[in-house]
């Protein structure tokens, strides 16, 4: 349920909308949410700007998405902006009457804010809207995180000449502009994928676009989400001057459509892609005879739409509803069996595959747990080899949750990967005695105090908090005024299991 917006503050931002969904569980910042008041006063601190973490994330081969973890010291500081203002940017998201995107608070919700509509709500609504008109004009903004012009955000937020006449803080926009780029290097060109900030912010354009463009066509029909824009109309000659204005507005703020995704179309804009609904009509026997069969049907059917339908998200729709059923002895090794070849084929599967395997484990389940974990440490040495540090980080999580141990020679590929994400799990593995043997030269090296507002900030103060890796520069967190206090308030990024670990390891990592 969708609570009171006007209430977002620096702490749900920091515990719930700042390290991106897509990192292994064991990395979360609650703790840096607890510490809140008790930090010095930030504004007063040095330096003024940091650098992010960089990590991609596998999208249809060969394309990978970047994400990006700020330094907590500038994120935290535009965080407090940010919330301060935020019902000045909830009024802009209002204006907008097609986007089904706009930055929402639920109450339960995994993130600091959600899309106000998730995908199939919107694929009902595209359909709904759509029907009362002949031609549907579909096009997305090209790249859109990564070529926002930060100074963009306060034309966005108070008019493009007003901005541009006054650059003081008077403007609240103008601070941000300010924060946004302090935490990436003082780079304006691009903001960082993964952080809800960025997409509070990137909502503001793009609402403003909407507004922009009703303003200019006049009654605007369709919707939008995120940047992908499906508009109707009554005439072919509508969608295309539509189109002319919104490639004019979207040139206003240094943006640009892609026109390769540009299309119009007769419609209805019919929603729910072609290969869900033929899996959701695939039959899977809940039990009893021909459980085997039905499910390596469903398995040759996944597969045939992979094919067809690659970077769909196929095989985790897949997977998810395979895991609804309880399989017999004779299924269970076909299921596993399927777990792996989905890991194989799409990386993207790793964090349900964790669950589930994770699941099997506790309960007693698993039946093939040598093929896993031959499987295992053979993807280990592929995606290290590739400098896949999503996968790498996820496998090595993998490892841990199963209690596994990590070959020798996978752990010696992996320590030549330069990675906060991948260098923590596997010092965690180290820790635990799940792993052996390996040179950690490149990670020492990564432990100095000038690491701290760098690219391996997170290695750089983790490791040293938890004694894994010793520090090259004499007590460089305690000497630093941002990191010692979060050191003092026992501030950690990186939380190792305790127990069974049954209720850690499957937050944020649903069916």
């Amino acid at each position: 349920m969708a609570t009171d917006q006007w209430k977002l503050t620096t702490d749900r931002l920091i515990r719930k909308g700042y390290f991106p969904l897509e990192l292994p569980p064991p990395f979360n910042t609650s703790a840096l949410a607890d510490s809140l008041g008790y930090l010095p006063d930030l504004k007063t601190l040095s330096p003024k700007s940091s650098k992010s973490i960089f990590f991609s994330i596998p999208k249809s081969w060969p394309a990978r998405r970047v994400l990006s973890v700020p330094n907590p010291l500038h994120q935290t500081m535009l965080c407090q902006t940010l919330s301060d203002h935020w019902p000045s940017l909830k009024k802009i998201f209002e204006e907008s009457a097609v986007s089904l995107s706009t930055p929402t608070i639920f109450e339960d919700g995994i993130r600091a804010v959600s899309r106000r509509a998730d995908f199939d709500v919107w694929s009902v609504e595209r359909f709904r809207r759509s029907s009362p008109f002949r031609f549907v004009l579909r096009t997305d903004l090209s790249r859109f995180y990564h070529t926002i012009y930060t100074h963009s955000l306060p034309w966005a937020i108070h008019g493009k000449d007003s901005a541009k006449q006054d650059h003081s803080p008077n403007l609240f926009g103008n601070v941000i502009d300010i924060r946004m780029r302090n935490t990436q290097d003082q780079q304006t060109i691009g903001i960082s994928v993964g952080p809800d900030t960025s997409f509070i912010m990137a909502e503001v354009i793009a609402a403003r676009i909407d507004q922009d463009l009703e303003e200019e066509i006049g009654n605007l029909n369709g919707t939008r989400y995120v940047d992908d824009f499906h508009l109707y109309f009554d005439t072919r000659a509508d969608a295309e001057a539509a189109y002319e204005a919104l490639e004019r507005i979207t040139k206003k703020y240094e943006l640009e459509l892609n026109q390769s995704k540009t299309v119009i179309s007769e419609g209805p804009d019919t929603g729910e892609p072609i290969w869900k609904t033929a899996l959701k009509a695939q039959r899977l026997r809940g039990s009893g005879n021909g459980q085997q069969s039905s499910l390596i049907s469903f398995i040759s059917k996944t597969f045939e739409l992979v094919k067809a339908f690659p970077g769909e998200g196929v095989l985790a729709y897949a997977i998810k509803k395979a895991a609804t059923r309880t399989f017999d002895d004779d299924a269970s090794p076909i299921f596993e069996s399927f777990l792996l070849a989905a890991l194989v084929h799409d990386a993207s599967t790793l964090p349900v595959v964790t669950r589930l395997l994770f699941d099997r484990k506790t309960a007693g389940l698993i039946s093939i747990e040598a093929n896993i974990l031959e499987t295992l440490s053979r993807l280990s040495l592929f995606h290290a080899k590739l400098r896949h540090h999503y996968e790498v980080s996820w496998l090595l999580w993998l490892f841990k949750v199963l209690s596994a141990k990590v070959p020798s020679e996978v752990l010696t590929e992996i320590a030549q990967l330069e990675d906060s994400f991948v260098a923590l799990v596997a010092l965690d593995l180290l820790t635990s005695g799940l792993a052996d043997g390996a040179d950690l030269s490149l990670w020492k090296a990564l432990m100095t105090g000038g690491s701290l507002y760098a690219e391996h900030w997170l290695v750089a103060y983790e490791a040293a908090k938890k004694g894994w890796l010793p520090m090259l520069d004499k007590d460089y967190i305690s000497s630093d005024p941002f990191f010692g206090a979060l050191a003092l308030n026992d501030v950690s990024f990186y939380k190792e299991l305790e127990g069974s670990g049954v209720d850690y390891v499957t937050l944020g990592v649903p069916y």
